[in-house]
């Protein structure tokens, strides 16, 4: 089975000063790949050969790592090993030094921007909702020229996501800011939803969330799975699947490795370390 999404021996240096999960480097958090500083007459490199005068960065270095369709992949490991970084490699908001990273065989350099997007769904840590209701803000991404020639669901159809997303007692019409923290969250994701990606890349989605939205997001999320949705989740609390078959892959010290996953749901699928049997 092709993988979903692939990173094929992938390296990225870090920016002076910034770390691997969550930090912010010129020009991040757009569509548009990140402007990372050029520095002295020789660009600091992840993957600088010994010897070679080039001073090495933290980053992330020859990374391989494949995603299949329907997969659960929980990232995982200490702060600023790069966790979230390989989420905003996939979908652009930061460019690989070396390697590629592939989405269904294409490398993501080569897919459009709008359609990387629909592809692969992001959800960030800190839920963003814009002014107006509840529909003008999921309805949001359809009023992009990119998304044109999407047809946007009816409200029948978005009562049922609100439904689904223990949201039927918040109204289409209910103003979005007025929304708690974790009820934005799960408009985030059902707005992401509607462009029907096949995959989910979540960072962090419930560490701004109390222990009860925490919950309700992380059971809606093994639904998705459990429908065919790819997800990769980056967490740094306890939760793991309980109904669905997950793989830990953990970002530590410039590389990624799987961790065997004993656990009975694993064992019924016929996974052991994350893979098939």
């Amino acid at each position: 089975m092709q993988p979903l999404l692939q990173f094929d021996d992938m390296s990225f240096a870090y920016a002076s000063g910034t770390t691997g999960d969550g930090a912010a480097k010129p020009g991040a958090g757009t569509a548009a790949p990140s402007a990372r500083p050029a520095g002295p007459s020789v660009r600091p490199s992840a993957v600088a050969p010994a010897g070679s005068g080039v001073p090495a960065l933290p980053g992330l270095a020859h990374v391989n790592l494949a995603v299949h369709p329907g997969d659960f992949v929980m990232l995982t490991g200490p702060s600023g090993a790069g966790k979230s970084t390989l989420l905003r490699l996939a979908v652009r908001l930061e460019e690989a030094d070396a390697g590629v990273v592939r989405c269904g065989g294409r490398p993501v350099a080569d897919i459009p921007p709008a359609e990387l997007r629909r592809t692969l769904g992001f959800v960030q840590q800190t839920p963003t909702v814009g002014e107006g209701t509840v529909r003008d803000n999921l309805l949001l991404p359809f009023t992009f020229a990119a998304n044109k020639g999407l047809t946007p669901p009816d409200d029948a159809e978005l009562a049922g996501w609100l439904t689904r997303f223990r949201l039927a007692g918040v109204g289409l019409d209910a103003t979005a800011a007025a929304l708690s923290v974790g009820q934005r969250q799960r408009v985030c994701i059902i707005r992401t939803m509607l462009l029907r990606p096949a995959a989910l890349l979540m960072d962090e989605p419930t560490s701004a969330l109390d222990p009860e939205s925490s919950a309700e997001v992380e059971a809606l999320t093994e639904e998705l799975n459990e429908d065919g949705v790819t997800v990769l989740m980056v967490t740094h609390g306890a939760y793991r699947p309980a109904r669905r078959p997950w793989r830990d892959v953990r970002v530590q010290d410039g590389g990624v490795h799987e961790v065997a996953v004993p656990h009975p749901v694993n064992a019924a699928a016929g996974m052991i370390a994350g893979g098939a049997a």
